[in-house]
C-alpha cells in the first residue's frame, strides 16, 4: 500500500458512504491516463481526496507505484484556505532538472559537427574517469556539509525582553551555513543540431544537463508538514520561506554541479556569481538555459494550491520542458509553436503551449527537440554505487 503522512479529522460534508464516494469518484480527471489506474493508485487518490472536499486530482499518463510503494505522477489541487497536512508533500521536493547550453567559440564554426564532442567521443575512458571522479568528490564533500534548514538566512539578530525581534538588514538573503551538493539523480553532457531563432541555420552544440535536488533539505520540509500542517493555510506554506529558500538552493546545487562538470571537461558555459552562497565573496554557478521541476507546489490565479509529483505546470515554463528519456535517446525538449501574431523571440526554444488542461493544447503535439547523449550517462543506484552506462 502506497505510504502517505495520515491525515486529521475526516469532513463528510453531511454525505452517506455511497454519496462520499461518488463525489470522490468525481473529483480524480483521468482525462490524460494512458492505462487504467491500478487498485493500489486509486486507493491511495482516494485517501487523498476523502479529507476534505475542496481537493481534486489530475492523474498523468505516467502514473504508477514506485520501487518504494509510492504513487506518483500526479496534480493534487487544494483550497487555499484548508490546512496544509491535506498535501500529499514528497520526500523530493523540488527536484527537477537543470540543462545549460555550452558556449561556442567565435573561432568555431558550428554549422558542422562540433570539434569539442568528437574530441570528448574519442576519449570515452577519459570520460568515464572525469565524471566518477565528479561524482565522487560530490559525495564526500555533502558527507560534512549537507544542505538543510539550518542554513537558511538567519533574518532577526536579537529578540528585545518584550518580544520584538531586530531585523538584520546586512545580506539578509544569503544562507547562514556553507552547503554542498549531493549527488545528483544524473548528470550528462549532451549534444544536438538546433536552429537559431535569428539566422534559421542548424547548429551543432553540447549541453550539461543535471538532475536531482537536496534531499536532506526536502526531508526537513516534509518533516516540517509533519509537525505544523495542521497549524497552517495551504496558502500560507505555498508563500512561506522555507518553500521560497529550498526551491532555489536545488536550483543552485544542480547549477553547481553543471559548473563542476565544465570546469572539468573544459566546456565553457554562460555563469553568474551565486550571491546567496555563505561566504563574503560568493562563488560562480552555471547560468540554466532551461529548467523543469517535477515536484513543486504552485498558487494559481484562481487562489487553488497545486501540488505536483512527477508532473510539471506547463503554463508557466519559460523555455520548454525537458523530459529524460532512456540513456540511448538523451533528453526530449519539448516546445510548442510560435503563438500567431506573437512571435516570441526572446528565448532560443520557444515557450510551451497555452493551456493545461486541454489535450488539443499539449505541448507534445507542437513539437520535440531531441538531444542525443553522449554515451556517457552516469546515474546513482539506491545504495549509491556509481554506474556508468554505455
Amino acid at each position: 500500500m502506497p505510504r502517505y503522512k495520515e491525515r486529521g479529522e475526516i469532513n463528510t460534508g453531511g454525505m452517506d458512504a455511497a454519496e462520499l464516494d461518488v463525489d470522490i469518484h468525481e473529483r480524480i480527471n483521468r482525462a490524460f491516463e494512458l492505462y487504467p489506474l491500478s487498485r493500489d493508485e486509486l486507493d491511495t487518490c482516494r485517501a487523498l481526496l476523502k479529507p476534505s472536499r475542496h481537493t481534486s486530482i489530475m492523474v498523468m499518463p505516467t502514473h504508477r507505484i514506485n520501487e518504494v510503494g509510492e504513487f506518483q505522477g500526479f496534480r493534487f489541487n487544494a483550497g487555499s484556505q484548508i490546512n496544509a497536512d491535506i498535501l500529499p508533500i514528497s520526500r523530493k521536493m523540488f527536484f527537477g532538472i537543470t540543462m545549460t547550453e555550452c558556449l561556442s567559440s567565435q573561432r568555431e564554426d558550428t554549422r558542422g559537427v562540433n570539434s569539442k564532442a568528437i574530441d570528448l567521443l574519442n576519449n570515452l575512458d577519459a570520460c568515464k574517469q572525469k565524471m566518477q571522479n565528479i561524482l565522487q568528490n560530490i559525495q564526500k564533500a555533502s558527507l560534512h556539509e549537507k544542505a538543510s534548514f539550518q542554513c537558511m538566512p538567519v533574518n532577526a539578530y536579537g529578540m528585545h525582553e518584550e518580544g520584538d525581534a531586530y531585523l538584520s538588514d546586512y545580506r539578509r538573503y544569503t544562507d547562514s551555513k556553507f552547503w554542498n551538493p549531493e549527488p545528483p539523480e544524473f548528470i550528462g553532457i549532451y549534444h544536438g543540431f538546433t536552429r537559431g531563432f535569428i539566422n534559421d541555420i542548424r547548429e551543432h552544440k553540447l549541453y550539461i544537463a543535471c538532475s536531482g535536488g537536496l534531499n536532506y533539505a526536502s526531508h526537513d520540509f516534509y518533516n516540517m508538514i509533519l509537525d505544523m500542517g495542521d497549524q497552517v493555510t495551504t496558502a500560507k506554506l505555498c508563500e512561506s520561506e522555507e518553500v521560497h529558500w529550498l526551491r532555489k538552493a536545488s536550483q543552485r546545487a544542480r547549477c553547481k554541479i553543471i559548473k563542476m562538470v565544465a570546469d572539468e571537461f573544459g566546456l565553457d558555459i554562460p555563469i553568474e556569481l551565486d550571491t546567496h552562497e555563505f561566504s563574503t565573496n560568493g562563488c560562480y554557478i552555471a547560468t540554466p538555459t532551461t529548467e523543469t521541476i517535477y515536484h513543486d507546489i504552485q498558487k494559481t490565479s484562481s487562489d487553488v494550491i497545486s501540488v505536483y509529483n512527477h508532473a510539471c505546470n506547463t503554463e508557466l515554463s519559460d523555455n520548454g520542458i525537458l523530459c529524460p528519456m532512456h540513456p540511448s535517446e538523451g533528453i526530449w525538449l519539448v516546445q510548442s509553436k510560435i503563438i500567431m501574431g506573437f512571435p516570441n523571440l526572446l528565448v532560443t526554444y520557444g515557450a510551451v503551449g497555452e493551456g493545461s488542461e486541454g489535450l488539443s493544447r499539449c505541448p507534445i503535439q507542437q513539437g520535440i527537440g531531441a538531444f542525443v547523449g553522449l554515451k556517457h550517462h552516469c546515474k546513482i543506484d539506491s545504495e549509491c554505487a556509481w554506474k556508468t552506462v554505455f
